[in-house]
């Protein structure tokens, strides 16, 4: 009877175009917000891009000489602020090639396979013949692909991996959340999350007495770079609204 009834809701979700999820418990998402959590690293921050979307917090950082960005959408000012000496290596389908000096430009979508449209990230990295100083990756929902697919012969060595991580609202959806909570998983094996900054194009989704964001950009240091670990405060003194005519967005305290 109650996978009768679970049938029956799903079917009049699906007339009426609603996803409701529901069967993660609480504990759980306050699982993945610990993961996500950012700390002073021991750097300051420097922002690169546009003053709103595009724009992201770096740990100001010596010795840069490449930065691999998926995904572009309608900006390359973080590329541009990297100097003409960091060597650029940009992918995206959507996109012209931007015909920057320093670049050389995929019009793939990076992915976990390779096809006609779609470039494997570990091909693509391979193909580069550098090692990405700076992993910059904005895609719409397929970071979460990229990040298992990615090879951790290369994902150890990156110095900086910039992150927007995309529709947060799901991970109450048992599938959804171990994609999202693996990925950060295998990423925090290297890496310490420095910076996070949510995107107010929408408000913070509440599961009970927990508000996450629906997307939410991360930046990431190499534990090989990090000097030690102390409380950091949020929203920094950089940070923009993503939406510059809507309100800002804040993340709260246990996020920090």
């Amino acid at each position: 009877m109650k996978q009768f009834l679970k049938s029956k809701i799903f079917n009049l979700q699906n007339l009426l175009k609603l996803r409701i999820y529901s069967n993660i418990d609480n504990y759980k998402i306050f699982k993945l917000i610990n993961l996500l959590k950012a700390y002073d690293l021991g750097y300051n921050l420097i922002r690169l891009g546009d003053s709103k979307d595009g724009g992201y917090l770096i740990p100001k950082l010596s010795n840069i000489k490449s930065c691999h960005t998926v995904g572009l959408g309608n900006t390359i000012k973080f590329e541009k602020d990297l100097g003409k000496n960091v060597k650029l290596f940009l992918a995206d389908k959507s996109v012209k090639n931007p015909k920057l000096s320093n670049a050389i430009f995929e019009k793939k979508f990076i992915s976990s396979f390779n096809s006609r449209e779609y470039l494997d990230i570990n091909n693509w990295i391979q193909k580069t013949k550098i090692n990405p100083s700076i992993l910059k990756i904005d895609a719409e929902g397929s970071e979460y692909e990229i990040i298992h697919a990615i090879q951790e012969k290369y994902l150890k060595n990156i110095k900086i991996l910039v992150l927007e991580l995309h529709n947060l609202h799901l991970i109450s959806n048992e599938y959804f959340y171990s994609i999202v909570y693996n990925a950060i998983k295998k990423i925090k094996i290297y890496f310490d999350v420095c910076h996070l900054h949510p995107n107010n194009n929408f408000p913070l989704i509440k599961f009970g007495n927990l508000e996450i964001p629906r997307d939410l950009e991360v930046t990431l240091l190499n534990k090989k770079f990090t000097k030690f670990k102390k409380k950091t405060y949020l929203p920094h003194r950089l940070d923009k609204p993503t939406v510059s005519d809507r309100k800002a967005v804040f993340l709260p305290k246990y996020f920090f």
